[in-house]
């Protein structure tokens, strides 16, 4: 062990940690899914038994919305062509080390191969953008149930959390549109200037010192 700790980067301070807390894996108790019904055992009726408490569909609403997308409003913003370099920027700028979706495919057998396809990506992020359409294989998602920590019975589905595990390419669109939106906010004035959360170029700082120089 002390050749790993005198091997060690930054990057294993992590593995370092977790190890040193002494945590356990232990099977996932029966699962409790309604009074007068049996607890879920099999590792199907589990997966069933916890989306079924975590995933609920949504209240109906009052109203009904009918969007049509064929109509172009004449005092819309222009739309701008994404270039190669938002896209290599958004596949590159995020981490390597988060987990695939579905497809099993890793950031980094992108990276890796973009040198060869960055124009496949390139126009198929541009013809999803063009014809407003996000892909609904990238919707799908896989939902890693965690145990929230300190929670005295465990066969309560409400003591899990879901993560998502969605496909990378998806994250590539969404971190494009979400670079446009923001330089369309800032471009345009379109949130008031005491705002900063959630606007780029700001940060916790900006509304500290702001707060500091009115008082």
């Amino acid at each position: 062990m002390n050749d790993k700790l005198e091997a060690a980067t930054t990057q294993d301070k992590w593995g370092f940690c977790s190890w040193s807390k002494g945590v356990h894996n232990y099977p996932t108790p029966a699962i409790l899914h309604g009074p007068d019904q049996p607890p879920a055992i099999t590792h199907a009726e589990k997966c069933y038994t916890i989306c079924n408490e975590l995933f609920q569909r949504p209240p109906p609403l009052p109203t009904t919305y009918n969007i049509n997308l064929t109509t172009h409003n004449p005092n819309e913003l222009p739309f701008e062509q994404i270039t190669v370099t938002e896209v290599k920027e958004a596949l590159f700028g995020a981490s390597a080390k988060a987990a695939p979706g579905h497809s099993q495919i890793p950031y980094k057998v992108l990276r890796w191969a973009w040198s060869s396809v960055a124009d496949y990506i390139t126009a198929l992020m541009q013809k999803c953008l063009q014809n407003r359409y996000h892909p609904k294989t990238w919707c799908w998602a896989i939902a890693i149930a965690l145990r929230k920590p300190r929670k005295p019975d465990y066969s309560n589905p409400q003591v899990y959390c879901l993560i998502q595990l969605l496909e990378y390419l998806g994250k590539v669109l969404e971190s494009i549109v979400t670079s446009h939106l923001s330089y369309l906010v800032g471009r345009h004035n379109l949130v008031p200037g005491n705002q900063f959360g959630g606007c780029s170029h700001s940060s916790t700082m900006d509304a500290i010192l702001a707060f500091t120089n009115n008082i």
